[in-house]
């Protein structure tokens, strides 16, 4: 199963890839309980076990958007982050985020409060939270996307993984 893993993550920065592949094959069984899988796709989100124990995953998809942080994604992912603390889920988060989606329409809705909300979401989260940067994290998508400042008990990286303030190109 290891070296299956390392197949998945393109080398390619700029190479889509399915993130629901990853998680089936990290999950028990590849058992994922996907939540409103139609709204907001660039991100997801669901219920897996690890090692026989419940987790909630959050996930980029870098198929929608390159996996880039909108108002909808980050509500959405908010939302769930703070319905696993409530219950007392683990998070499990699979981090590919370039950054948060430009436009001037994203920016007249408020990104930045919506972007905020979800950053409060893991901040204020009590429960266990893991990040695998699996691609790109960059900028403050990084810190909203649960890196180590922000409270996540565990951050890990795949070999070919990039954190930075802004992409090398």
């Amino acid at each position: 199963a290891d070296l299956e893993l390392d197949t998945l993550i393109p080398d390619s920065p700029n190479q889509p890839y399915d993130m629901k592949d990853v998680i089936t094959r990290i999950i028990d069984d590849g058992d994922f309980l996907e939540i409103q899988e139609n709204y907001a796709e660039n991100i997801i989100i669901g219920f897996g076990r690890v090692e026989g124990r419940s987790v909630g995953i959050v996930a980029n998809q870098p198929m929608q958007f390159a996996g880039c942080l909108d108002i909808k994604a980050s509500e959405k992912a908010a939302r769930f982050v703070r319905t696993c603390d409530a219950f007392n889920i683990p998070i499990l988060e699979f981090v590919d985020v370039p950054g948060f989606l430009p436009g001037t329409n994203q920016e007249y809705e408020g990104i930045i409060r919506r972007g905020a909300k979800l950053l409060y979401a893991y901040c204020e989260a009590t429960v266990g939270k893991i990040t695998v940067i699996t691609r790109k994290s960059y900028g403050g998508a990084y810190c909203v996307m649960g890196g180590k400042e922000m409270g996540a008990d565990i951050v890990l990286a795949w070999p070919t993984a990039q954190i930075a303030v802004m992409g090398a190109s």
